[in-house]
């Protein structure tokens, strides 16, 4: 069976253009890929002038997904599960927030039996100097957690934390899915303030039994607000003015209006960069802007 591309899209707003912009920027460096392209919505018909496969999920599969606290980024992981079981090719999913500036297809090529895929590994959470990590390690040292087999988990004094707007896998490795999600439902009733708890909690489990493949310099994940919302206007009005042209040319049209930091955000992230380099502490979390 083929590799496959997998995004998860449901509901409405701006995410449903997003990522249909993430997927016409795949095609514009892989017009013929080999692996295919699935889409897990709520609304295939929004995807219909695609050249991709859907999975239509209900409102009672969505809610399942999201687990007894209602914790909507497990669905992430659900749906993960669910593509790695349809298959026994490699998988990789990708948030709809991204861009592709290097072809797909090198992803599959970084995953296999000892290898995952994640987007990058963002920080340590004691060391990244964020309040909301740190409730979290302290949170890990307090509590008593355990895989499936009831073997505790023995988290490092500082332990790393993955963002997975990028997740590789491959059919062998859907248990170790399975594990996150055990692993998220022990944390999520602290009510944390880490909303993207489903992240770290994979990225801990594949930690355990792989090494982790960074997918950073393939994919632009653009989830920062200040890079996100300014370009958003311009984004959704090239979407609507190019319909009517076949996918290589709105492929390209797209791209130019392609979600980067601007002006004083651009600015703001060269200095950062400048100030880690000389040694000045401050937050960080390591990400495409």
């Amino acid at each position: 069976m083929k590799d496959q591309l997998v995004y998860l899209c449901y509901g409405s707003g701006p995410i449903v253009a997003e990522t249909e912009f993430s997927i016409v920027s795949a095609f514009r460096l892989e017009p013929q890929p080999r692996h295919e392209v699935v889409v897990y919505t709520d609304a295939p018909q929004r995807f219909a002038h695609l050249p991709v496969r859907t999975v239509v999920l209900d409102e009672e599969l969505l809610a399942r997904w999201s687990g007894p606290d209602g914790y909507t980024h497990r669905r992430k992981l659900e749906a993960v599960a669910a593509a790695l079981r349809s298959t026994t090719g490699r998988v990789v999913f990708v948030d709809g927030d991204t861009w592709f500036h290097r072809p797909a297809g090198e992803l599959f090529e970084r995953v296999d039996a000892r290898h995952g895929l994640m987007h990058v590994a963002e920080n340590h959470l004691l060391t990244s100097g964020l309040d909301y990590n740190r409730e979290l390690a302290e949170h890990l040292r307090a509590g008593r957690f355990t895989d499936r087999a009831g073997r505790p988990y023995d988290f490092s004094a500082d332990p790393r934390s993955w963002n997975s707007g990028v997740i590789g896998l491959t059919g062998e490795h859907v248990e170790l899915v399975h594990e996150a999600l055990h692993l998220l439902d022990q944390l999520q009733p602290a009510g944390l303030r880490v909303h993207t708890l489903e992240q770290f909690t994979l990225g801990a489990v594949l930690e355990r039994s792989l090494e982790v493949r960074e997918a950073i310099d393939v994919v632009y994940h653009y989830w920062r607000t200040e890079v996100r919302h300014p370009a958003r206007e311009d984004l959704l009005r090239t979407l609507e003015a190019t319909r009517g042209l076949d996918l290589a040319e709105r492929a390209e049209a797209l791209h130019r209006v392609r979600p980067r930091p601007r002006g004083l955000v651009r600015a703001r992230y060269g200095l950062s960069r400048v100030l880690g380099a000389t040694g000045v502490r401050r937050p960080v979390v390591r990400a495409s802007a």
